[in-house]
């Protein structure tokens, strides 16, 4: 019996008679669990050991690395006595980039009885810049960039590498191909020696036939002021998108000003052109501010091939930024939504609402409310509205004049939002705290 998934192994530990099962536990690789994201060439494995006496340990173990199309045997342990079963180092031939590949474990007890093996997965990132297929970092006029490209067969793996300076965003014919906020540098990188980039399945996104790559991009840590960590120039990115068909035929797809192949023809070019998006203004601590007019105006950018431009609004092609260098995988070191919080609504005064929500939180902003401007605040940043000292969103209509909040005070979300529904902050972060005694 092979268990693969988390759901099997958890099911599999006890018998129906609630017994527990010798078998390996919580496969991880460099820690992270079925990671896409692995561009460490020498990665290390680790699992936990589930046996149905106390007191046992592993006293040797074997495991088997394949890659999952071809399903050769890459590497095989063989039986190694030892008990270590945390960073066990890959001892295999040099692995392949852009790869999946499958891995089973089995470790002996203290009595040499061999356990149940256990399946996890894993795939390889971009090992070097020659990884990149000669993708290069694009600029343009606004922070919405948006290119096509055509797939001849049905689709059965595609990979899309995105790096941004500071944070990007992707819609893949019109879908978000991420569920996660600040981008690559939710895990805080100074950008002064190292980029990082995100690794992202967008194989359910891409289809057979002409398809849409959509961009978003700001300054983040790039460019926060008044202390940017980042180096000149405005917000950029590059792109590698790998697509796979039901041919077993893989084309790459480079950032690119031209549809010329790269270099030594390893990609396709991938010219994008640009405008300034919906999203018009953002920083991590200082709000964001979408104009939903704009929003209307580019209907379909990130979404239709047959997208037919504003005459209204300048689109430019993308020119090549500066090549910043070395880049490593974000590995999922993400920011996203993990709960959901209904507050409790009072009226304060006219035209104010408060949400009270009792706890302290950070969060993102999403509203359906056909409101001109919506101001975000924290409790802790609204000490003058008579409420429970407990984190709270207050929510206005119109700027409050005299000023509620003084500027200094104010850590506000901006949404020009008309009669849009549910505008998402993508690009900012808030926290509600209480306030100090």
């Amino acid at each position: 019996m092979e268990v693969s998934s988390s759901s099997q192994r958890d099911a599999y530990m006890r018998e129906t008679d609630g017994s527990v099962v010798q078998i390996p536990t919580r496969l991880r690789v460099n820690a992270l669990f079925m990671p896409l994201s692995i561009d460490d060439p020498i990665p290390r494995f680790s699992w936990s050991l589930s046996h149905p006496n106390r007191g046992e340990f592993q006293s040797a173990y074997h495991l088997v690395l394949s890659e999952v199309v071809t399903q050769r045997t890459v590497w095989d342990s063989g039986i190694v006595n030892s008990s270590l079963h945390v960073n066990t180092l890959y001892l295999g031939p040099n692995l392949t980039s852009n790869t999946d590949y499958n891995w089973t474990v089995l470790f002996y007890d203290s009595v040499g009885v061999a356990s149940l093996p256990a399946s996890s997965s894993f795939s390889t990132a971009l090992f070097s810049s020659d990884d990149w297929r000669g993708s290069v970092w694009l600029a343009g006029n606004g922070n919405a960039f948006r290119a096509t490209f055509n797939v001849s067969a049905p689709v059965s793996r595609a990979r899309l590498f995105l790096s941004g300076l500071g944070t990007a965003k992707a819609w893949v014919n019109g879908n978000a191909t991420d569920d996660h906020q600040l981008g690559q540098y939710a895990n805080v990188v100074s950008m002064v020696t190292r980029f990082l980039y995100d690794v992202i399945d967008v194989t359910s996104l891409v289809s057979q036939g002409c398809n849409t790559l959509g961009v978003q991009l700001f300054g983040g840590w790039w460019a926060q002021k008044p202390f940017p960590w980042g180096g000149s120039g405005g917000p950029q990115f590059r792109v590698l998108l790998s697509v796979t068909t039901s041919a077993g035929v893989t084309t790459y797809y480079a950032s690119s000003p031209s549809h010329n192949s790269t270099p030594g023809g390893e990609a396709e070019g991938l010219p994008f052109i640009s405008a300034g998006g919906p999203i018009t203004g953002a920083g991590i601590y200082s709000g964001e501010t979408y104009d939903a007019r704009v929003a209307q105006a580019l209907k379909g950018w990130d979404s239709s091939c047959d997208f037919i431009p504003d005459t209204q609004r300048t689109w430019s092609p993308a020119e090549q930024a500066s090549d910043w260098g070395a880049v490593m995988s974000a590995h999922h070191v993400w920011v996203r939504t993990d709960e959901e919080f209904t507050g409790v609504v009072t009226n304060p005064m006219p035209g104010t609402w408060v949400f009270d929500f009792g706890v302290s939180f950070f969060f993102f902003f999403r509203t359906g409310l056909p409101w001109l401007v919506v101001r975000v605040f924290s409790w802790s940043l609204a000490p003058r509205l008579r409420s429970p000292r407990l984190p709270c969103i207050v929510f206005s209509p119109l700027p409050p004049s005299p000023p509620l909040f003084p500027p200094k005070h104010t850590r506000a979300c901006l949404l020009a939002c008309s009669k849009i529904t549910h505008p998402k902050t993508h690009f900012t972060l808030h926290q509600a705290a209480p306030r100090e005694p």
